[in-house]
């Protein structure tokens, strides 16, 4: 049986495997980068056009879209992940913090208003936990250059 294959139709296969599993694995893992490089056609950045991508927090970048329903839900899974493992009130904070670095340029922007109050209203509803002013404003407090 092996021996009516030869070494190119051998060869050929691997390279198309191989190319296909590299292929899925990509659209897998940077799907949400690739559809933001191809929708991106020189749209410029506005005030409420924001969204995370990647399943890690340290990930997070500024992307187009149209609303912010995407950091919305980013908020979202970092809250019930955070309720799950129990965090703390500080843990939680500092969780934030990571996951809002790359939108410090929003202290100015009316849009924080919005997510601050969306991150309470979650915090308390997913964590049980309250969070006041103070500890709101520390969501926003970079740490050194982007290192947490």
């Amino acid at each position: 049986m092996l021996s009516g294959i030869s070494w190119i139709q051998y060869l050929v296969f691997l390279i198309i495997v191989t190319t296909v599993y590299y292929i899925i694995v990509f659209f897998i893992f940077y799907r949400k980068d690739f559809f933001a490089y191809i929708n991106k056609s020189g749209k410029t950045l506005s005030d409420g056009e924001i969204t995370i991508s990647g399943d890690n927090i340290g990930e997070a970048s500024i992307r187009n879209a149209t609303d912010p329903s995407e950091l919305q839900h980013e908020i979202q899974l970092l809250l019930k992940e955070a309720a799950a493992k129990k965090l703390i009130k500080e843990e939680i904070i500092m969780s934030l913090q990571i996951l809002l670095g790359p939108y410090h340029s929003l202290q100015s922007n009316p849009l924080k208003e919005t997510i601050n109050n969306y991150i309470i209203t979650q915090t308390e509803n997913i964590c049980s936990i309250h969070l006041d002013a103070e500890s709101i404003d520390q969501v926003w407090v970079r740490r050194g250059d982007g290192a947490f």
